[in-house]
Formats: structure tokens, C-alpha cells, sequence
């Protein structure tokens, strides 16, 4: 914590920077890559939500997923008005900090907030939910911003009509990508190309698709994705 905090159980952040008498190191010890770093809910969508423990070593491998998953370029800036209390805003957040990817952290979702921070700071990317999109475009047709620095934008955490993916991609000038990603391994899945509730595999993921018995289903048939 930076500044004055009551609490004997936090460190200041100079603290830090602190040295030790005798070797000159940094008191800050990096914890181990497999020990458990944060604890985020999932969402409750399909069921009843539950902690997922993500480590150093996981954290770090969704982000490398992520960049070179979505592909991300030096020009590139983010809108960043998704709830770092879930996975979403999370893995969104340590990848700009983790590659140096500029980008605009908004406190909450405001629409009109989050048009005119597109507008302002050029964005490039946009993440956000679906019913976020509908009001957004909504808000666009009364009142027009200049969104044309935006590259591509993306859905996720709910099915998203495909009728609501066209209709922000003309409105916007760029296209709403569908994408969808557990808590648990997000980033093991990049956004589709085209309509839809379709994603794509990305190279180092291995997916499989199973029947309510364990076994791999058909091609074309139902499946629960691990």
C-alpha cells in the first residue's frame, strides 16, 4: 500500500525497497511459480459460483495465450472497464502490464464514459458483455462518437445474439469477436472469425470433447468441453 494505512497486517510500499544489512538484497522474496496467488470467482452462469485458484505460473502461461492469441500490436490501446474481481478483467489487465500494452482502467462500466474513453485516448481494443454492447450501441446511435481508432472488440461470459455481433461491427466500424473462456482456463481459447458462438483453439491447447460416459463424441455431436 502506498501512504498511510492502519493495518499492521500490510506492507508499505516502501518497504520494498528496503535492504538488508548484510547481502544489499531486496527484502521482497518472489513467491514460488506453483503456489497458490489469487483466488477469483467464476461467474455462476451455469452454475453455482466457486473459488478457482490461479498461480504465478498459470497467470503468467493465460497471458503469453492471451497476446499471441489475440494478436496485440505495439499500436495498440485497451479499454479496461471489465470487474478485476472476475478472470475477465483480471487476465486483461496483468497482459497490458505484462507486454507494455498502453491502456485506459475505468472504475466502473458507464456507457457514455466508455465512448467518450475511446474517442479521447484512440483505443484500439474494447472488452466488454454482451448486454455492455447493446447499450453501448445504443447510446451510439443517439449520440455518434468517433470510433474509428477501434481495431476489434470483444464479447464473452454470455451468449451473444449474432444479429447484436453485426449490428455493433457496422456501427462501430470494427468487429465484435465471440469468445468464451473459463475461469479456470482462460486463454486456452482465442475469438472466432465470423458469427456466432465460434472460437478457436490456439497452438499448445489440447481440448477434448466428452459424453455424460467419459467418452470422446463423434464429430458434429454434443460434447462437454475439457
Amino acid at each position: 500500500v502506498n501512504g498511510s494505512f492502519e493495518d499492521h497486517g500490510v506492507q508499505p510500499w516502501e518497504a520494498l525497497f528496503e535492504e538488508d544489512e548484510d547481502n544489499e538484497d531486496i527484502l521482497l522474496v518472489p513467491p514460488a511459480s506453483y503456489r497458490p496467488a489469487v483466488l477469483i470467482n467464476t461467474s455462476g452462469t451455469t452454475g453455482q459460483p466457486k473459488f478457482v485458484v490461479h498461480t504465478p505460473a498459470t497467470l503468467a502461461a493465460t497471458t503469453h495465450m492471451m497476446i499471441e492469441g489475440w494478436g496485440f500490436s505495439d499500436d495498440d490501446v485497451m479499454t479496461l472497464a471489465m470487474p478485476m474481481a472476475h478472470m475477465s478483467g483480471l487476465v486483461c489487465f496483468l497482459a497490458c502490464i505484462h507486454f507494455g500494452i498502453p491502456f485506459v482502467l475505468l472504475e466502473t462500466f458507464d456507457i457514455d464514459t466508455v465512448l467518450d474513453t475511446i474517442e479521447r485516448h484512440r483505443c484500439t481494443w474494447h472488452g466488454g458483455f454482451p448486454s455492455q454492447y447493446a447499450a453501448l450501441l445504443e447510446r451510439q446511435r443517439i449520440r455518434p462518437r468517433n470510433l474509428s481508432s477501434l481495431r476489434a472488440c470483444i464479447t464473452g461470459a454470455d451468449a451473444c445474439p449474432i444479429e447484436l455481433q453485426k449490428q455493433v461491427t457496422a456501427a462501430f466500424g470494427a468487429p465484435l469477436y465471440n469468445l468464451w473462456g473459463a475461469t479456470e482456463v482462460v486463454g486456452s481459447l482465442t475469438y472466432g472469425l465470423q458469427p456466432g458462438p465460434v472460437v478457436r483453439i490456439l497452438k499448445g491447447a489440447r481440448v477434448r470433447l466428452i459424453n455424460d460416459d467419459g467418452s470422446e463424441v463423434r464429430d458434429g455431436e454434443v460434447g462437454e468441453l475439457l
